[in-house]
């Protein structure tokens, strides 16, 4: 399997990540369920994560994580949801917690059932977990912001190739994963001065910023918590 979920595809929020959360709320319409598939694309893993720090084996945290989505589409969990509320990241971790607390006292009385709502591939993101034995409410964040940079990344990539500079830009973004290349050694690959390579990289990293700024913003009741809630995504990647 190469895609994470089955739903969404690759469609970006538009205009804003709030307006997508709330015409999902809206109700049964293909164009709900549409925008609930792009929320789940962006947020499974992140729960997945967890729900399996909180001691729920494989089994467990993809039944859990599915029964909590057919929650979301069946019984109108997005009402309480409002971008007067803060952060999405912050409410929806809050909603699996207590999800998982109900589910604890339901799953005494009634074994856990139902269809699927995404496909989700959790090979990948067990071989993701095992790198880490991170705390439930850390692996949650560190999961959404890989998910937040590897997006943002690919972003970045999809702009140097419609520019015609794929194999400079392959060459480049090492350096920003700590590339142990010197950048002379760039410079010599490339067939340019250093002092080019230290301004294309400095591009790179002015860029990645506002991909990055674009990417977590509309997830925000006030988009000015940008710088706050990027300090959030690099303290959780360090």
């Amino acid at each position: 399997m190469t895609n994470e979920t089955s739903i969404g595809g690759d469609v970006r929020f538009q205009p804003t990540l709030w307006s997508t959360i709330l015409r999902a709320r809206d109700g049964e319409s293909d164009a709900s369920r549409a925008a609930l598939g792009r929320l789940i694309e962006r947020y499974w893993k992140p729960l997945y994560f967890f729900i399996r720090r909180r001691g729920y084996d494989v089994e467990q945290a993809k039944d859990l994580s599915q029964a909590f989505f057919e929650h979301t589409l069946e019984r109108d969990f997005l009402r309480n949801v409002a971008p007067e509320k803060g952060r999405f990241r912050t409410w929806l971790l809050k909603a699996m917690t207590h999800f998982l607390s109900d589910e604890r006292e339901r799953s005494r009385a009634t074994k856990r059932g139902g269809g699927r709502v995404a496909s989700l591939d959790v090979d990948l993101a067990e071989r993701q977990l095992a790198a880490s034995v991170e705390p439930p409410d850390r692996a949650f964040l560190r999961s959404w912001a890989t998910e937040v940079l590897e997006r943002t990344l690919e972003r970045l990539r999809d702009e140097w190739i419609r520019q015609g500079r794929e194999e400079e830009y392959s060459i480049l973004v090492r350096h920003l994963s700590g590339s142990s290349e010197t950048y002379a050694g760039t410079g010599e690959r490339l067939g340019i001065p250093l002092h080019d390579v230290k301004n294309k990289l400095h591009g790179m990293r002015v860029r990645l910023r506002e991909l990055l700024r674009e990417e977590v913003a509309p997830s925000l009741e006030d988009p000015a918590e940008a710088d706050a809630e990027l300090a959030d995504l690099f303290d959780a990647l360090t």
